[in-house]
């Protein structure tokens, strides 16, 4: 295992509760009724109870097969666990991960294996354990309690839920023997006192319930400029003008901002926004989150310098950034840009694309010898014995080889210097060094077939919506593989539209197995605007009928007149519906349907459709101006409207 340091929210800085307008009062009642109950959880317990049998083996997501003959028992999520938990009083246990995360392997191995936590487990709870692709919202949703009481979250995310459904304490990877005394001195507690903590939950869920106030569907004249202008200044007030990005611990790609900080930049010159975004932009393409070898991007880095990743590379990443680069090479005429998304897009045919025509969801982080990393990082003496000398000091000079290695397996590729300046400083033929680079690179691909990297081939609805406009877009592009990146697009809505879509419902995705899950509000939000951007580019007018049809049924399914429902039976009792609903890593599936629809609604001319988009926008304005950075396509969609860009 590398010797990489563990950041106790791997997601925190992406995060943010849905809030409901006037919430500031609502947040301080919630945290000291959570306080409460967290205070008392300090004793340990005998143990009780009987044991379950693990339902997870030959499960068709391949996360949760991996749990499969795990000691814990884990049962799927459903009402069947509700009904349990209440005839025999005991706490749900639900443990949210998803296959490409390096700490929730390292949990299962400490935690979930051992028999003696597991033993705990079976006895005095009902572990539930899901995968967090799979259930989005349900994901969501306990990200935000565990936000809201701890201060952070991430993954593995565990939370006990009271047979009412009601999250009661949640907490993100803890070591074996910390998870040990956690779990026994909740179980006391419990046992104790069970009543009070049902109540005390039940209560602190209520709090965060407040229905929507819509102000109709006609917008101030100067809002959308107000909010973005608002957005600028928060953007680069979190914005890190050394290094780029947003965040002091943690690097995250948030697209999401981004976007709204290239929205801004579209319309109105401005030289500091435009310098950060173009140093964010060449951080993240040159340093340790872009793989300089294979392509693609990683999820995140554990620094604010861009150098060293967490190692799972997820399809939403990839197919947003390639986005972000087609749109910035375009709007800065860059070709450094449209090399990066290009390359990203390669990746993608190379390392994603199913037989099926859709794109899987990610590749792991560790590897099949369980290292982090290990498929991506390259030993001193590897090098040495497969380069010439002459050559390795070319290579070490140009990628940041040349210095003691940051991790203790080897190490990774950056551009530390162009091959301009390699050649400058070497004293060589600048052709000399691009063909040591070239046949460099060539050399490690090869090596990387002698290693495994564990893939999770499921084919998800809303990220191939996300990859679907990411092709439709290349495939416009004056490039030798246009047509390539054409046909692409073209099997990736084919998928959709005869896979996942039954003429009435989407389905969240399916494996060789068949389909599995519920589609979200997420799923139709992204799969829509990738059809959107599919029948736009290419005057596809018929497929405009089948995606009015997506749309309308994504409203009435998600849509009520308290606010948004992010999925059907969540079964948990946690905040309501949504008033407003934030960016994270992922676009904010409510904006995002109201973006679509009103560019379809623009294009169709259906002003109905129009004004219900619009009246769901015109919502929590105090909170938009006041904290706007957490709705960048909340905002962005606004501006784009009102200036006539959101059609284009």
């Amino acid at each position: 295992m590398m010797n990489l340091r563990r950041v106790p929210s791997p997601r925190s800085q992406n995060l943010k509760i849905n809030r409901h307008k006037n919430c500031t009062g609502l947040k301080s009642r919630f945290n000291f009724v959570w306080n409460i109950c967290l205070v008392s959880f300090l004793i340990s317990l005998p143990l009780s109870g009987f044991a379950l049998k693990n339902q997870l083996k030959n499960n068709p997501s391949p996360y949760l097969a991996m749990h499969g003959s795990d000691a814990t028992a884990w049962q799927t999520w459903g009402p069947e666990v509700f009904k349990k938990a209440k005839k025999e009083n005991k706490l749900i246990f639900v443990s949210i991960g998803y296959f490409s995360c390096h700490w929730c392997h390292v949990m299962q191995r400490e935690s979930y294996q051992n028999k003696t936590i597991a033993g705990i487990l079976n006895k005095h709870f009902i572990p539930v354990k899901i995968d967090r692709e799979l259930r989005p919202a349900l994901d969501g949703k306990l990200i935000s309690f565990v936000q809201a009481t701890r201060g952070y979250s991430g993954w593995p995310l565990n939370v006990f839920i009271t047979p009412d459904g009601h999250p009661l304490v949640g907490f993100v990877y803890l070591p074996a023997k910390d998870f040990l005394g956690f779990i026994n001195r909740i179980e006391l507690k419990w046992k104790k006192n069970f009543a009070a903590y049902s109540l005390s939950a039940k209560n602190a869920a209520l709090a965060l319930s407040e229905p929507a106030k819509s102000l109709g569907a006609k917008f101030k004249a100067t809002l959308g400029a107000t909010l973005m202008s608002a957005y600028a200044q928060a953007a680069l007030k979190r914005g890190n003008n050394m290094s780029g990005g947003f965040g002091q611990k943690t690097k995250f790609p948030n697209v999401p901002k981004l976007l709204a900080v290239l929205s801004s930049l579209k319309n109105k010159k401005n030289k500091e926004l435009d310098d950060f975004f173009k140093l964010t932009l060449e951080q993240m393409s040159s340093q340790g989150l872009f793989d300089q070898i294979r392509g693609g991007f990683y999820r995140y880095t554990v620094d604010t310098q861009w150098q060293i990743p967490h190692f799972e590379k997820m399809l939403y990443d990839n197919a947003m950034l390639a986005d972000i680069y087609i749109q910035a090479a375009k709007h800065y005429k860059n070709p450094k840009y449209k090399i990066i998304a290009l390359r990203t897009l390669d990746y993608m045919l190379k390392e994603m694309l199913h037989k099926s025509g859709a794109l899987i969801a990610s590749l792991s982080a560790v590897d099949n010898k369980n290292v982090e990393g290990g498929f991506y990082i390259w030993h001193d003496t590897l090098l040495t014995k497969i380069f010439s000398k002459s050559d390795l000091k070319i290579i070490k000079l140009a990628w940041g080889m040349n210095r003691p290695p940051p991790l203790t397996d080897g190490h990774l590729p950056v551009i530390a210097y162009t091959e301009i300046e390699v050649a400058k400083k070497l004293k060589l033929d600048l052709n000399k060094v691009r063909q040591v680079l070239r046949k460099a690179r060539k050399r490690l691909l090869q090596e990387q077939t002698k290693r495994v990297i564990p893939k999770d081939t499921k084919l998800l609805a809303g990220w191939n919506g996300l990859a679907l406009r990411a092709f439709s877009l290349a495939g416009k592009m004056k490039h030798p593989k246009a047509k390539l990146y054409q046909k692409t697009a073209l099997g990736i809505k084919n998928y959709l539209l005869t896979k996942l879509w039954d003429g009435k419902d989407l389905f969240r995705a399916r494996t060789d197995k068949g389909k599995i899950g519920n589609a979200s509000l997420q799923d139709y939000a992204y799969v829509a605007q990738g059809l959107y951007t599919y029948a736009s580019m290419y005057n596809q007018d018929k497929d405009y009928v089948l995606l009015k049809k997506i749309v309308n049924q994504a409203w009435s399914r998600f849509y009520t007149k308290t606010g948004w429902r992010l999925a059907d039976n969540l079964l948990i009792a946690y905040g309501g519906n949504d008033v407003i609903v934030s960016d994270s890593a992922l676009y904010s599936s409510a904006a995002m349907l109201a973006r679509v629809t009103l560019q379809l609604s623009l294009k169709i001319k259906d002003n109905e459709m129009r004004d219900r988009a619009l009246r769901s926008l015109n919502i929590s304005l105090k909170e938009l101006e006041s904290d706007p950075y957490w709705f960048a396509t909340h905002i962005r969609t606004i501006h784009d409207y009102q200036i006539g860009r959101l059609a284009k």
